[in-house]
């Protein structure tokens, strides 16, 4: 029987965990995660916040069950340290116990996705500042808007996720501005589209200014220069992968 080791427990994980058992039944799959939330939808994070969503199980999927219904061994809070091709083996180390352990596999995959680009500067880790990326940063961001209940917040980044934190935001009553590098939102897009929908969404109370990061803040405790001025005092999610951003080696842990 092959063997066939998956890092990492999202979207591409799942899928070719689904798609290789449907190929051959009899395959041996284990897929390997650094933290307990498998198939989950990151798109959905911020309704999640917002309360619209009401539970954060209601994100899933696929609950685990689910998952291993399809003969699909899941590793949840394991993380891969290490990779032998020439052994074809995987170390990996349990994050609760700290136990080192090594698997062998016939065929390898990893789909460990990205990670959030933290910026050349100086305040990212004050409170009240977040990267949303995985459910845990949606615990934390959830959390801190209940217990201290701000009147305003910046959004960093005017991508998909970006937008949705910001209408989730509003949702909630809070004062928005969204800051982005490029002058248009959503760059998927075509940049006529694009500003088509900055004029929209500015008709709708939506506050947009362009980002020119300085290396360091105006007041170390309060806030951060942007575009030649501080435009917020200390809640800030960042939702922005800027145009240098680095993949994340792969056998790091996805949450650091």
């Amino acid at each position: 029987m092959k063997r066939f080791i998956i890092i990492g427990g999202s979207d591409a994980g799942i899928s070719a965990a689904l798609r290789a058992k449907e190929i051959d039944s009899s395959i041996d799959i284990t897929m390997i995660l650094s933290d307990k939330y498998p198939n989950f939808s990151i798109c959905g994070l911020p309704f999640y916040i917002s309360g619209e969503v009401k539970h954060w199980r209601n994100l899933a999927h696929r609950t685990r069950e689910d998952i291993e219904s399809h003969g699909i061994q899941v590793l949840d809070e394991h993380l891969a340290e290490h990779i032998d091709t020439g052994m074809k083996s995987v170390k990996i180390r349990d994050l609760n116990s700290n136990e080192i352990k090594t698997v062998n596999y016939d065929a390898l995959l990893i789909g460990t996705g990205a990670v959030s680009a933290r910026p050349p500067m100086e305040g990212t880790g004050l409170p009240g500042v977040f990267f949303l990326r995985w459910m845990d940063d949606s615990f934390a961001v959830k959390k801190y808007i209940e217990e201290q209940q701000p009147k305003s917040i910046s959004i960093i980044g005017a991508g998909y996720i970006g937008l949705e934190m910001a209408d989730a935001m509003r949702h909630l009553g809070l004062d928005v501005m969204v800051i982005e590098y490029f002058p248009s939102v959503l760059m998927t897009l075509d940049p006529p589209l694009g500003a088509i929908v900055r004029a929209e969404l500015e008709s709708k109370v939506w506050k947009f200014i362009p980002l020119r990061l300085s290396k360091k803040s105006k007041n170390k405790k309060t806030g951060f220069w942007f575009a030649g001025k501080t435009v917020l005092k200390r809640h800030v999610i960042w939702c922005w992968s800027p145009p240098e951003a680095v993949p994340k080696p792969l056998w790091h842990d996805r949450r650091n």
